[in-house]
């Protein structure tokens, strides 16, 4: 089985997506007259995880999931606990995804001699072809070909699914003499008995060989008018131009604190363990976030809980931990409020821009406010924001060909960065880089073009006035204005300037005046109450505050109940020791014990009295005592 788990906010991801949805619709497209199996479903499984849906999380965490696009390979009888094996092969085409399954496929078999993957393994005489045949083969067929060729194994797996036609491979230098086969590869019809029929050599291709079997076995469909749903969802994949409003450029609160989110829920909560430079990488940028993220009070009070919390972690943790603390630490004047909407992000379909964006503008706005606080102390790390954010880059960012690119472009910043100055044009010139070399890719929205930011309308100064380019992608030889650069940078970024949402900001500072001095149980009932018209996320979200308000009451239900049980339990156990110590009368052990001593007692002192006044008298105690 072949599996694949992407995340549709990466670029890179959703071009090898685009790749494995290639390679299903050919291993399918030669049963889609005759069915909805795949052509080789017998051997091959295709699937596919979307680990950015918060539902798949856990299984993302299970997997071991850490970078995308991952391609995890299971083969049969893999037990339930098997995580796969990482498929780290190339995966640039549909060709070599098929020969590197062809590859494992034949690895597996020389491995476990399953049978039934044999007809992938070359014969060495007629007669091994022959012992298969049935009487409901039609056509025999055997090709011939070279040792490293995949002619074979793939016309085989392509038919697989057809009961009428027997199939194996040859390699050249068995093949016998007397069917005078010179040329490599060729197809070759025998009859039952073993004689040849049919030969044909020039120009054979996968796509020749399946069809022209086909024909000759009586299965030849007319396809042409049959669609195969997977596609045309490979087709949707493909931007549609339309036309539709594109944002002013500029930096909105909503898109980092959806970053934030995304950030939290899902990049780092997918991690099985945190631990070693990871953890370390993760407390530093957590650190630097809880300094300088240019947030609002409530999300600048969680963030400084979340960075109190994460530095008295030694060793490890996990990430389910990880989600089940960040939930716990919010509260009414400390919380990350759960939405992700993209504003300045917003790309023309649901695979462009989004995270990747946000992060970028969350990184710029860590470098321009660390600029801004510690510009006059000359005691402060002025790389400090930059090695925070290249570490976490390199052991979470989910797009492993960007970490790897972004690592080689921040292995020098120690050196490199002297002052605050420096690490906000870094930032700047890495980020137009990246830009450069992603422009024209499979990634770029069409309606966002990759550019060299900033662009001459948005700041006319940051370019040399000599240089007249009226085009949106500025030359990368172009020489820039440091002086205004990073007087835009500043004035883009900086907390003061960041645009927040009218409506969002309304929003909570309404459900936050309602609510002052409440609990935060009666602050979530306030939305059981809302009335105004919601978009889908918020819906979404106000469901699931619901649910875990319920959740919560009726764990508490649940705990109050048990409580009342185990108070009635150990009542009812007192009362059945208190029982079980009665005799068959009427007093307890207890009470007889007492009354046997208090009886010892009144009888020593009877005989006590009598000595005592006997002796007084003078009498005789006893006969049997002398005077």
């Amino acid at each position: 089985m072949l599996l694949q788990n992407f995340d549709p906010a990466n670029g890179h991801c959703n071009g090898t997506r685009y790749t494995i949805m290639q390679l299903n619709s050919h291993v399918t497209e030669a049963v889609i007259a005759i069915g909805p199996h795949s052509a080789w479903s017998c051997f091959i499984h295709i699937g596919a995880i979307d680990c950015a849906d918060e539902q798949n999380v856990d299984m993302c965490r299970t997997y071991d999931i850490r970078l995308f696009p991952t391609i995890k390979t299971f083969f049969p009888n893999s037990k339930p606990s098997d995580i796969g094996t990482n498929y780290d092969k190339a995966r640039n085409s549909v060709n070599v995804l098929r020969h590197n399954l062809i590859d494992l496929s034949v690895q597996y078999y020389m491995q476990s001699k399953d049978p039934q993957w044999e007809t992938l393994s070359p014969i060495n005489s007629v007669d091994d072809i022959l012992k298969y045949r049935v009487s409901s083969h039609s056509v025999i067929v055997i090709i011939t070909e070279d040792k490293g060729s995949y002619l074979g194994k793939e016309v085989i797996l392509d038919l697989s699914k057809y009961s009428k036609i027997l199939i194996r491979s040859m390699l050249s230098d068995v093949v016998p003499v007397e069917y005078q086969v010179t040329h490599f590869p060729s197809l070759l019809l025998i009859d039952k008995n073993g004689k040849l029929k049919t030969l044909i050599h020039s120009n054979l291709t996968t796509s020749f060989c399946v069809n022209y079997l086909k024909n000759v076995s009586g299965y030849a469909t007319n396809i042409s008018g049959i669609k195969d749903p997977s596609l045309g969802y490979i087709a949707s994949m493909k931007p549609t131009l339309k036309s539709i409003q594109i944002n002013k450029p500029a930096a909105h609160m909503q898109d980092l604190l959806s970053g934030i989110h995304y950030m939290f829920q899902q990049e780092i909560a997918i991690r099985k363990n945190i631990k070693g430079k990871s953890l370390k990488s993760l407390q530093n940028f957590i650190e630097v976030l809880s300094k300088y993220f240019p947030s609002e009070t409530s999300v600048s009070i969680y963030l400084s809980k979340v960075n109190s919390w994460l530095s008295t972690i030694q060793y490890s943790i996990t990430g389910k931990s990880w989600l089940e603390k960040i939930d716990s630490l919010q509260a009414e004047d400390a919380f990350l409020p759960k939405k992700i909407i993209w504003i300045g992000c917003r790309g023309s379909r649901p695979q462009y821009r989004g995270y990747p964006c946000s992060l970028w503008t969350i990184f710029h706005a860590l470098t321009v406010n660390a600029y801004l606080k510690n510009r006059n102390d000359l005691s402060s790390n002025p790389a400090e924001v930059l090695s925070a954010v290249s570490n976490y880059v390199s052991k979470f960012f989910g797009c492993e060909e960007c970490s790897r690119n972004f690592q080689k472009m921040s292995q020098n910043i120690s050196s490199v960065i002297h002052s605050h100055e420096d690490s906000v044009l870094w930032l700047w010139e890495a980020h137009n880089k990246v830009n450069k070399r992603l422009h024209n890719d499979f990634s770029e929205d069409p309606f966002h073009p990759k550019i060299q930011f900033p662009s001459a309308e948005m700041c006319p100064a940051c370019h040399n006035q000599n240089i007249n380019d009226n085009s949106k992608i500025i030359k990368t030889n172009q020489k820039w204005n440091k002086a205004a650069i990073l007087d835009f940078m500043i004035h883009f970024y900086s907390t003061n300037l960041i645009k927040v949402s009218e409506s969002i900001k309304n929003s909570y500072n309404n459900l936050l005046a309602e609510n002052s001095g409440k609990t935060a149980e009666s602050f979530l009932v306030k939305l059981e109450n809302r009335t105004e018209e919601l978009d889908w996320w918020e819906k979404k979200q106000r469901k699931r505050d619901l649910q875990n308000l319920h959740s919560v009451k009726e764990q508490r239900r649940q705990n109050h109940l048990r409580k009342l049980i185990e108070r009635n339990v150990n009542r009812h156990d007192l009362h059945l020791k208190v029982r079980s110590s009665r005799t068959f009368w009427i007093f307890s052990e207890i009470d007889i014990g007492m009354c046997i001593i208090f009886y010892i007692f009144c009888l020593s002192l009877l005989i006590f009295l009598y000595f005592h006044f006997a002796r007084r008298k003078g009498k005789r105690l006893c006969k049997l005592l002398p005077y």
